[in-house]
């Protein structure tokens, strides 16, 4: 058996390749020869790959040795990405991207966040060390390209996101949560940074504020990003039209905390016939439990409900959130009289200092801390002292509440049991998870390097599609004892082995993996494949690494 390779030009100087699958055979003492297949469709790199394994058909293990023939190389990164982009199909988010090479390019770059937190130039150099032209199909590309297809995620993020919904929720939920969260940012250049209130506690840094809506699952399934000065409460408005307009939810139960669905809001939501589940203040709990004739003892591990202006209230405390805080009311007491101490000290030692600057600054740290009611200030102008006294009537009504916590509702027991409400809240708590990993862990959605709106828009949203897949590894690698990011470091060591034929054509072989990298594969439940197609992708950055090292 042989390939027949053969070149013919058409007449107007076209060239045809031709290769035929061919075995010879003997009839009435002739040579004869018969065609097995025509494969001329198949690439160079696998006809090579068949001309040499038919060279070495009767002993094939010389193919490990022969130096004649071909020559060894070490390969790119290949376990990482494939693993990645077959989670990519499998969510969806492949096809919602689109197969241009737009959609290829943000893919990479979902891809790269995911496998090495970085800027669009870190992007490019990693995507030719993990054969990202090969399994992707990337065509060339530099740092220029990802910066503008930034833009192109920005302006197709509705097409997208919508998209992702239609495949994966297969079972329209009326649930949603959705949470807000500030990031700091680097400089003061960014289009969409301003001056707010900081959750990262980064002052004298501008920021973006980041809203995510998830299903109950604790998946996003829509990312928005306001400018730096937005109010948590002002966005609220968009996702509930969002929701109604883009999925057609016909009702919706939407899930905030207290920061976010207030008065105004909740007039909205009711006023346009949906849902919504929140919590209330600590004051607005005890004039609730009292004016519904309770005592705030009365509230414990077990689920108490009111119901009050046409609103149900459930309330509970929580004994461990209890202990803490009371623990943490002492500790920010004894902080308060070492201070006063100290200023104590310092006025005996300097009789110049001013005691009215001290008492302004024993006042800030006691509004600070909020211990106004329980802590009493007195001066000694003749003995230039300071001291505090305790009111304990103050402080047992504090520890009355520690603990505690209501959630407020329009759904009613036709619909809901205290319990389900209770655990719907909770599940805010999967929102919160989602901006730890985007935020400081996993995808480091920080420091953004980019200053333009849509750029920073189109950033964020590659984060919130990197976070889909985290969870996916992170259910399906459950059951071994590694981390997500563990994992992802084993894959990124699969690499190929190019084999280098003497028609230099490279033939991009896989190895057999080891025992826990494929093990990753089996609970992703992906097949290895035996070869990885060569690319012709020039993918190279235009600024160069060490011109910047001068």
């Amino acid at each position: 058996m042989h390939i027949d390779s053969s070149t013919t030009k058409g007449k107007k100087g076209q060239v045809y390749i031709r290769h035929l699958l061919r075995e010879s055979y003997r009839e009435n003492g002739k040579v004869q020869k018969r065609t097995i297949a025509n494969i001329s469709h198949c690439s160079a790199e696998e006809i090579s790959t068949l001309k040499l394994a038919l060279r070495h058909k009767h002993n094939l293990n010389e193919l490990g040795t022969l130096t004649d023939d071909v020559e060894i190389q070490q390969g790119t990164s290949f376990g990482a990405t494939y693993a990645l982009k077959k989670i990519a199909d499998r969510l969806g988010i492949t096809g919602a991207l689109g197969n241009s090479q737009q959609g290829k390019m943000a893919l990479w770059q979902v891809l790269a966040r995911t496998m090495a937190q970085g800027s669009r130039l870190s992007a490019v150099r990693l995507a030719g060390h993990h054969s990202a032209a090969e399994i992707i199909g990337l065509d060339s590309f530099t740092e220029d390209h990802l910066y503008a297809n930034l833009d192109w995620l920005c302006e197709h993020q509705m097409d997208i996101e919508d998209g992702l919904y239609q495949t994966n929720q297969k079972e329209k939920s009326e649930f949603f949560l959705y949470d807000i969260t500030s990031s700091y940012l680097e400089g003061t250049q960014n289009e969409l940074g301003n001056w707010g209130y900081n959750r990262d506690k980064k002052n004298g840094k501008m920021q973006i504020v980041v809203g995510l809506l998830c299903n109950t699952q604790g998946l996003p399934v829509s990312i928005e990003v306001f400018d730096g000065a937005t109010s948590d409460c002002s966005t609220v408005k968009k996702q509930m039209d969002k929701i109604a307009n883009r999925w057609n939810v016909p009702s919706i139960t939407l899930i905030g905390d207290k920061g976010m669905i207030q008065g105004p809001q909740i007039d909205d939501i009711v006023n346009a016939g949906h849902s919504f589940i929140t919590t209330i203040r600590k004051s607005r709990i005890e004039a609730l439990v009292v004016g519904a004739g309770y005592q705030t003892t009365l509230i414990d591990e077990d689920l108490l409900e009111i119901i009050d202006g046409g609103y149900r209230y459930i309330l509970r405390r929580n004994p461990s959130q209890a202990i803490i805080s009371k623990d943490k009311r002492e500790e920010l007491i004894h902080v308060v009289k070492n201070y006063v101490a100290s200023k104590n000290k310092y006025l005996s030692e300097h009789k110049k200092a001013s005691l009215e600057t001290s008492l302004r600054d024993i006042d800030q740290k006691i509004s600070k801390f909020k211990l106004n009611e329980i802590l009493t200030v007195i001066t000694d102008h003749s003995e230039r002292s300071i001291s505090i006294t305790i009111n304990e009537d103050a402080l047992n009504n504090a520890a009355q509440l520690d603990g505690c916590y209501a959630m407020k509702t329009n759904i009613f027991d036709d619909r809901m049991s205290c319990k389900d409400i209770h655990d719907k809240y909770k599940e805010l708590a999967l929102v919160e998870d989602a901006f730890r990993c985007s935020k400081t862990e996993l995808l480091e959605m920080r420091p953004i390097h980019v200053r333009k709106a849509k750029r920073t828009r189109g950033h964020v949203f590659v984060v919130m599609l990197g976070y889909l897949i985290i969870k996916e590894l992170e259910r399906c690698w459950k059951e071994i004892d590694l981390t997500v990011d563990e994992g992802i470091d084993i894959l990124k060591s699969f690499q190929t082995i190019d084999l280098r034929v003497r028609e230099n054509s490279v033939v991009r072989k896989i190895p057999t993996p080891n025992k826990i990298t494929k093990q990753l594969f089996e609970l992703l439940d992906i097949q290895i494949p035996e070869l990885l197609p060569s690319a012709q992708a020039n993918v190279a950055t235009r600024k160069k690494v060490g011109k910047d090292r001068k």
